[in-house]
């Protein structure tokens, strides 16, 4: 399963200019994203830390809508960011051990690095377009081929479990 939607261009214009900080921030880097070459810059997972109240509503908004696309309550499990520029790619691998959907919100669009979602007959390759996100089960694996200019936002999703007998 995967949908493809589009986002106003608020969620694109403060995930760009959040780069700026998180490069400033060492702390913010990630140096342990083993799928992702070494050579690209990614964050670790920033809702592990305090972040002002627009990113707060950025990211709700982001997640109703994946929400309400799946028709499901989700809650998320990780957050960052992921800057393609020094040239790379990511592995093929999936998520399925971690969340029930991922997403990737595409922050610029560019000619490379395609996102490619393995099924078990076929394979489909998503171009980056700007404001584009991807939401897909995260049991398919996916990876993305080299690109030396793209950004991206990835959020994983859980579905919320009901609490019973309280």
């Amino acid at each position: 399963m995967n949908k493809e939607f589009f986002v106003d261009s608020k969620f694109v214009d403060f995930f760009n200019d959040y780069f700026h900080s998180a490069y400033s921030l060492e702390f913010l880097e990630e140096t342990k994203l083993s799928s992702l070459s070494k050579n690209c810059f990614a964050t670790v997972n920033l809702l592990k830390y305090q972040q002002e109240k627009i990113f707060y509503e950025l990211v709700a908004e982001l997640q109703l809508m994946c929400s309400e696309i799946l028709e499901s309550k989700l809650e998320y499990t990780y957050l960052h960011l992921v800057d393609y520029s020094n040239g790379g790619i990511m592995s093929p691998h999936s998520h399925k051990h971690a969340e029930d959907f991922s997403y990737i919100l595409y922050l610029n669009t560019c000619a490379d690095g395609e996102t490619v979602l393995e099924y078990t007959h076929t394979t489909k390759k998503v171009k980056p377009v700007k404001n584009k996100v991807l939401l897909f089960s995260s049991d398919i694996v996916h990876g993305s081929n080299y690109s030396n200019t793209k950004k991206v936002l990835v959020g994983g999703l859980k579905i919320k479990r009901e609490s019973y007998g309280q």
